[in-house]
Formats: structure tokens, sequence, C-alpha cells
């Protein structure tokens, strides 16, 4: 059974992206992760969908969140035309996420579990997981000091939410975890290797973009 903890915590992250999401510009060419209409599922239901099939850590998570900020803000550097929308979002953050799993736990589940997971077919999934490593020229490095950042951001948003709400905040249920699973791999992610994150940067400076 999935932990709820983490459930909820992948339904934060994604009501933090919908505040980043910007308006569909109709009079450019769809991007790669475009769809020709806003998805019927909410996103945040989306991701918990994803959390209670695929069992990612709290961390992984955060790590897509971050892969789908890099990627934006990448893609304004360049021609590929990954803007976060209405549209994007799902596919966005189900390609990250796929990329995340495999990257920093070493994912072993089928491709075509991930697929139906996601919505997707398996060689929707496939395409889409080229453009996410592409995209972020294979820079899937990302230091703990980052990782905390991307996880305070959104839990600053939650608490917000919360209170406006009445609610109990959402805690990050993956506190301490993105510092086990990113130093398993900080010896290879330095200044040369590792991209930082900008002030600038979805959720960093403000938690809408």
């Amino acid at each position: 059974m999935a932990d709820r903890a983490i459930v909820s915590w992948a339904a934060a992250v994604a009501r933090f992206m919908k505040l980043a999401m910007k308006p569909v510009d109709e009079s450019t060419a769809p991007g790669p992760f475009d769809s020709t209409a806003a998805a019927v599922i909410d996103l945040a239901a989306y991701a918990e969908r994803l959390a209670t099939y695929t069992y990612c850590s709290g961390a992984v998570h955060t790590a897509a969140l971050v892969y789908v900020d890099r990627l934006c803000r990448y893609s304004a550097q360049s021609d590929s035309q990954i803007v976060l929308t209405e549209r994007s979002a799902h596919r966005l953050y189900g390609a990250c996420l796929y990329v995340a799993a495999k990257f920093w736990e070493d994912c072993t589940m089928p491709h075509a579990f991930w697929a139906k997971a996601a919505g997707l077919c398996p060689s929707e999934l496939q395409k889409l997981e080229v453009t996410v490593l592409s995209g972020l020229k294979f820079e899937l490095d990302i230091k703990p000091s980052d990782g905390r950042k991307y996880q305070q951001a959104v839990s600053v948003t939650e608490a917000h939410r919360a209170r406006s709400l009445g609610l109990v905040p959402v805690k990050a249920a993956c506190t301490g975890v993105e510092d086990r699973i990113m130093r398993a791999k900080v010896d290879s992610c330095n200044a040369s290797t590792c991209p930082g994150t900008p002030a600038s940067s979805v959720g960093v400076a403000s938690p809408v973009a």
C-alpha cells in the first residue's frame, strides 16, 4: 500500500506546479509535451495516482519538480517550446517523475506498467523520456541544498494554503530523504556537472513564476 504521506506530498508538489503554469499561447506551435486540450483529471489527482501506483519516494517527486523547472528554464534559452501550461503539465510531470525514479532509485518496474500509471502508451512515454533527457542535457544531478530549496518552497506554499482553508498543512514526507538519496550521488555532483538553482527559478524567489 502506498504511503499516504508521500501521496499527499505528491499532490502538494502538483499544486505548487499549478501556481507556476502559464497561459496557453495559441499562436505558437505545440510543444513536445502538449496535448490538444487540458487533461480531464486534475494535476494534483494525477500526481496522487502516480504516487499510489509507482511507490516513488517523496524525494523523487521533489526531483521531478526540479526537472520540470530546469526543462522550462533551458527551453526558454532555445526553441524547444517546453512551457508549463494546463496542456503540458501532466506529461511533463509524468515523464520527469519516470526519469527521476530511474536515476535516483534505479526503478525496475516495467516500462509498460509506468506508462499505464501515467496514462500514456509505452511508446509515447519512451519518446517523452528521451525528450526530458535531451532537454535537461542529461544533467540529472541535484545538489542537496537545491533539493531542500524546492522542498521548502512547496512546504511554504502548502502552509499558506492550509491556513486559508483551515486545514492541517501537508508536511514534507521526504524530510531527510532528499539528503539520503541525493548524497548517494553527491560525489559526482560538483560545480561543473551539477546545475545550480538560480534565485529566479520556480518557487525559490516566489511561489508563482
